[in-house]
């Protein structure tokens, strides 16, 4: 006998059922095409006192640094950021090996909200480099590649 059917697309399922109850459980794949899997094999469960609760889902990671474009590159470089409140901010270019190879802002103030500054890569040879962004007690680096 079916009590519940339901499709689910949250990995989070809530239900009450009373101690002593046994509850059965398949489950089967839909793409999005509207291919259906077969079912899998019932898994039964026998409720108990016991009560389990998932943590709460960890808050979004706000991101400082945006994504550097175009990237790979050839020349110049946008380093998009954004800041939550004015701060002073630092913005390096770094190689590989960890030497610094450009200051793009060295302790300048920025007021809150989003902001880019350009890169001339056109002096550097080709290779992996890292942009990172101080401001305040936050640090953040992003990849950039260049090309020739």
């Amino acid at each position: 006998e079916v009590a519940y059917s339901f499709e689910v697309a949250d990995p989070r399922v809530e239900f009450t059922a009373a101690a002593g109850s046994r509850l059965y459980w398949r489950v089967r794949s839909l793409a999005g095409g509207g291919e259906e899997s077969e079912w899998s094999l019932p898994f039964v469960f026998t409720v108990t006192n016991l009560v389990a609760n998932e943590p709460p889902p960890a808050e979004p990671t706000r991101s400082l640094l945006g994504v550097p474009f175009p990237n790979p590159a050839r020349g110049t470089v946008t380093v998009p950021f954004t800041l939550d409140a004015a701060r002073a901010v630092t913005l390096r270019v770094y190689d590989v090996t960890g030497r610094l190879v450009a200051t793009l802002a060295e302790g300048q103030p920025f007021a809150a909200g989003a902001h880019a500054l350009r890169f001339d890569a056109d002096a550097l040879p080709a290779g992996v480099y890292a942009v990172r962004l101080e401001a305040g007690r936050e640090a953040e680096a992003r990849r950039v590649v260049l090309l020739r």
